[in-house]
């Protein structure tokens, strides 16, 4: 009986799962247009579902001490770290801009044009390999000394003539759908658990066995 319990239990983990796959699925791109980042990220405030994949520009300085290199991620050509750099904007707040290469430029005043993608946490976007902590925000804001970072990173999509660029995986926002039919059958399959699991307990206790007065 131990055995169905426990089956019924990863019956209802992978309904659950089921359930939220769509809600995971990016769309397909939606718009190239350009949109102005102040329309689509607040500083002190999370990324809004609808301007994930959102193409925007940004402009300030690339305080490129503050860089670091992540893991191998996919890019033009193939599987390459990424390298993330602080872009301080003219609020004081600071967005977090990911390119293929390392800037080279150390100009005062850059304008970089991306895709916004969310922090690898966020539970919009599911896992994602390799799932790290490089590109989270709460992970930002402990590697870096600044008073307010963005939410996200912007990705880079334009870049020099024959450099690498970064691939997004998300160029419009998750669907938001969420499966209902597969959550109410996980609920199902974890209440036959409960069941079983309380069957297997009376017959372990012996609250079960016949008594004499029976």
């Amino acid at each position: 009986m131990a055995i169905f319990g426990y089956a019924f239990v990863l019956l209802g983990q992978w309904q659950w799962r089921n359930a939220f796959l769509h809600e995971q699925t990016p769309g397909p791109v939606i718009s190239n247009r350009v949109q102005a980042l102040d329309l689509l990220s607040k500083p002190e405030s999370w990324l809004p579902r609808t301007s994930i994949g959102a193409r925007t520009s940004a402009t300030g300085t690339l305080l490129v001490d503050q860089g670091f290199g992540t893991a191998a991620r996919p890019t033009t050509r193939g599987e390459h770290p990424w390298w993330v750099t602080p872009l301080r904007l003219s609020d004081g707040s600071v967005l977090a801009v990911a390119t293929a290469v390392a800037p080279r430029s150390t100009a005062k005043q850059q304008n970089v044009i991306g895709r916004l993608q969310p922090s690898e946490d966020s539970p919009a976007i599911g896992a994602w390999t390799p799932a790290v902590a490089e590109l989270t925000t709460p992970g930002l804001v402990d590697r870096w000394p600044f008073p307010v970072v963005r939410d996200g990173y912007l990705l880079v999509t334009q870049g020099e003539p024959g450099e690498p660029l970064p691939v997004a995986r998300f160029t419009s926002a998750p669907s938001g759908s969420i499966g209902w039919r597969n959550i109410a059958y996980a609920l199902q399959w974890w209440s036959f658990a409960l069941f079983a699991v309380f069957v297997w307990w009376r017959h372990v206790t012996g609250r079960d066995t016949p008594t004499l007065a029976d």
